[in-house]
C-alpha cells in the first residue's frame, strides 16, 4: 500500500527470479521484462492501487520503485498488470502510465501495459473503464490486450475467447492504439463448469475427460471453439477449451488487423 514492490515467491518462500533462466535469455538477446501485478494473497486488489495513484506522494514513490526495479535488475523494462481498478481511477491510472513511461524511457527502458478487452470506450464495467486506451497507447511501448475471459469461472458456460469477439476487440484496438504496439492475448486454457462454477483446465485435461467419459467433441462455428458435455454421478459438466483450430482462428485475427 505504500508503493513498494514486493517479490513474488513460491509457497515455500523461494523467489521466482531465477538467475540461470535470466542468464539464458540474455545470452540469446531476448528481452527480459518482469510483470508487476496487484495480486495480494491470491486476489487482484484494485483498492491498493487506487490508494497509491490517488496520492501524488505515494504515486511518485511507486514510479521510482518501478524504475529502480528495472535498473537494479538490469531488466529491459516493466510490464504493468494492474487489474480490478475502479472506473473513477481512470485519470489517475493514465497519469501513472504517463509518468512511468517518461521515467523508464529516460533510463532507456520499455513500458508494457496490460488492459482488459473492450469494443468501445469507456467499456462495460469498472475494469476496462479505468483504462483509457488512447492515452495508454500514446505513452506505453506495448499494450497487451487480455482477449480472453469472455466466459469465466463464475459465468454461464461458454467460449473463453470467441474468435468473432476477439476480432471486434482488435478492430477497435487498432482505431485507438498504434497497431505496432498491440499484443493480442491468446488463451491456452478452458473451464469445466457445473452450473455457473467453472474449474480451469488445459487441453490435455479436456481431452482426457472426453476420452474417460466417452463423449464426442463438438465445434461451435460462431465462436470457433471446441466444447463437450459429460455426466459424472449426478452432475452435468460443460467444458469449453482451446485447441489448435481455435487458436489458429485467433491468430487469423492478428493477421487480418496487422
Amino acid at each position: 500500500a505504500d508503493g513498494r514492490i514486493v517479490p513474488y515467491t513460491t509457497s515455500s518462500g523461494t523467489s521466482y527470479v531465477d538467475p540461470t533462466i535470466l542468464s539464458f535469455l540474455r545470452s540469446r538477446g531476448i528481452l527480459v521484462i518482469p510483470t508487476v501485478a496487484n495480486i495480494i494473497d491470491g486476489v487482484w486488489d484494485g483498492a491498493v492501487v487506487s490508494g497509491i495513484i490517488a496520492d501524488p506522494q505515494r504515486l511518485a514513490g511507486h514510479v521510482n520503485a518501478l524504475v529502480n526495479l528495472a535498473v537494479a535488475g538490469s531488466y529491459d523494462g516493466i510490464d504493468l498488470d494492474y487489474e480490478n481498478l475502479r472506473a473513477s481511477d481512470r485519470a489517475a491510472f493514465t497519469s501513472l502510465v504517463e509518468q512511468l513511461a517518461t521515467a523508464l524511457h529516460a533510463q532507456g527502458k520499455l513500458l508494457t501495459v496490460n488492459v482488459y478487452a473492450k469494443t468501445s470506450e469507456p467499456g462495460t464495467w469498472d475494469g476496462p473503464q479505468a483504462q483509457d486506451w488512447w492515452a495508454i497507447g500514446q505513452a506505453a511501448d506495448q499494450v497487451r490486450i487480455m482477449t480472453y475471459e469472455y466466459s469465466w469461472s463464475t459465468s454461464p458456460p461458454g467460449p473463453v475467447a470467441p474468435a468473432n469477439w476477439v476480432n471486434d476487440v482488435i478492430a477497435y484496438a487498432v482505431s485507438q492504439i498504434p497497431a505496432a504496439k498491440i499484443l493480442q492475448g491468446i488463451p491456452f486454457y478452458g473451464y469445466d463448469w457445473v452450473g455457473q462454477r467453472g474449474t480451469d483446465l488445459v487441453w490435455t485435461r479436456a481431452m482426457d475427460l472426453a476420452s474417460q467419459f466417452g463423449v464426442p467433441l463438438r465445434w461451435d462455428s460462431a465462436s470457433e471453439s471446441p466444447w463437450f458435455e459429460y455426466v459424472d454421478g449426478r452432475a452435468r459438466h460443460t467444458v469449453w477449451f482451446e485447441n489448435a483450430s481455435s487458436v489458429a482462428a485467433k491468430l487469423d485475427v492478428t493477421r487480418v488487423h496487422d
